[in-house]
């Protein structure tokens, strides 16, 4: 499995939850600290990954989840089922279902 990426802000709530979770379950994570203040989640870079510009982001590979209840409804299919892949287009579905998150192969 690849290395997953968690995109925060210290005093985010949602955030927190993600990386909560995350610690629960004993998976490996890279926290990627975004500065809200200096309004990285509004450069192009991060906007690439989420349009909207809002935190927390999930990545993991080619999956990005930009929403924090579908980052947790896919950590918790990760670790129960490990068929993260075909579950990721859900998530899309929790994230507004824009189709631009994640596209199935």
């Amino acid at each position: 499995m690849s290395t997953i990426k968690l995109y925060r802000h210290a005093l985010s709530g949602h955030s927190h939850r993600a990386q909560l979770l995350l610690s629960l379950l004993g998976l490996d994570a890279k926290l990627v600290d975004v500065e809200l203040a200096a309004g990285e989640h509004k450069q192009a870079a991060f906007l690439a990954k989420n349009r909207f510009g809002q935190l927390p982001l999930l990545e993991d590979g080619d999956i990005v989840i930009a929403d924090s209840n579908a980052i947790l409804v896919y950590l918790a299919w990760l670790l129960s089922s490990g068929q993260h892949f075909s579950f990721a287009k859900k998530c899309d579905v929790q994230q507004g279902g824009n189709g631009k998150q994640y596209q199935p192969e």
